[in-house]
């Protein structure tokens, strides 16, 4: 969000301290009487694909953003292969049976 930050505040749009957007209307009502209004629509537009993008990826990968070590104790004396491993990961791809 940082790096739209200057061309939404340009358009009228500031970002709060929680990360939420804030409508200037005197900047939007002044776009609107000179006719720039649709760079206020292209800023938006640019940071909604930029959500989407991230979105998409989160959807497609969701163990990237996820804080997912796995600490296991293993015997040293006694090595045993470790099917199991990976199952810690297949509850993020199932959260419901029908």
């Amino acid at each position: 969000m940082k790096a739209y930050q200057p061309q939404l505040e340009r358009n009228g749009l500031t970002v709060s301290d929680e990360g939420s957007l804030e409508v200037n209307k005197v900047v939007i009502q002044k776009a609107a009487s000179d006719g720039t209004l649709s760079d206020v629509f292209n800023a938006l537009d640019s940071f909604k694909k930029s959500i989407q993008r991230k979105a998409d990826d989160i959807s497609i990968n969701p163990m990237n953003y996820v804080n997912n070590k796995i600490v296991a104790y293993k015997n040293p004396h006694k090595p045993v292969n470790d099917p199991y491993n990976l199952s810690a990961y297949s509850g993020m791809m199932f959260n419901g049976y029908i």
